[in-house]
């Protein structure tokens, strides 16, 4: 039988599909690394309930997939990873989260109301990840390689929870000694706010990846916060190379390596979990 890839279903369906199929996974935030990874893959306990399509299609009923149904169901109670992106400019945002399984990779979009109540869910193939957060990241080619640094700047002046214009300011004002080009871009407001987060179940248990970097069209810059020492400086702000941030993105996505151990996890657990068989 042909297996759906992409439904549409009202919001509140939709939301009660993406939290309740893998409540485990879901309530292991914030993550405890010391967890096995056997204890944390896949669903322990079956979570009864119904879902339907807008067309009225039954898809799941007391927490069983329909016939057609099974990948879907299975991507997300066997999810194995959450990657979460946002790009964000002065007023405006983009913000995109990736749930990851070795079935592949799974988006919502959840409509606004009163123009529509209903949104859409849809599974892509797991080598779609990489490309899909990349395109968000807009790591565009630079031919400015930025000499690497690592100068001070005032704790208070970059505190997270400062205005973004006011941590902006500073850090151009603490670079532009040495990194004159990237101060411009952030004195004519070229500069954007880039996060990125990946919790995932690898072979060390539950890990949880969390960066944020100020991004300029010729470099990107962190903010590092070390131990508050007195009368020594503690917070710097480092350099890299839009290609660098690029490379790094990549290396901290899950890949292959990441898909074959859940792969194992999977006949390892398959004993002890809800069974998610998808029909050959």
């Amino acid at each position: 039988m042909e297996q759906l890839h992409e439904f549409r279903a009202m919001n509140e369906h939709l939301g009660e599909f993406t939290d309740r199929l893998n409540p485990e996974f879901l309530s292991a935030h914030p993550l405890d690394s010391s967890l096995d990874p056997a204890s944390v893959y896949g669903r322990r306990t079956l979570d009864v309930f119904d879902l339907v399509d807008v067309t009225g299609r039954v898809l799941i009923t007391a927490g069983r997939p329909a016939p057609g149904f099974e990948l879907l169901y299975a991507a997300h109670a066997e999810m194995s990873a959450v990657v979460s992106i946002s790009s964000s400019f002065p007023g405006a945002a983009r913000t995109e989260a990736f749930w990851v399984s070795r079935h592949g990779v799974t988006q919502s979009r959840f409509a606004t109301p009163p123009a529509s109540d209903d949104g859409v869910l849809w599974l892509q193939p797991f080598e779609s990840l990489a490309p899909a957060v990349l395109e968000i990241a807009g790591l565009a080619n630079s031919t400015d390689v930025p000499a690497e640094f690592r100068v001070p700047v005032k704790r208070s002046a970059v505190r997270p929870l400062a205005p973004r214009g006011e941590v902006f300011a500073a850090i151009a004002d603490a670079i532009r000694g040495v990194s004159p080009g990237m101060a411009e871009q952030l004195d004519a407001g070229n500069g954007r706010q880039l996060s990125f987060s990946v919790d995932l179940v690898d072979e060390g248990g539950l890990q949880s990846i969390d960066h944020t970097w100020v991004v300029t069209p010729v470099g990107a810059l962190t903010v590092v916060f070390e131990k508050e020492r007195m009368f020594r400086p503690d917070t710097f702000i480092t350099s890299l190379s839009l290609f660098e941030l690029r490379r790094r993105i990549e290396d901290l996505l899950p890949g292959e390596a990441q898909r074959r151990f859940w792969n194992r996890l999977a006949a390892e657990t398959a004993e002890a979990r809800v069974d998610t068989t998808i029909p050959g």
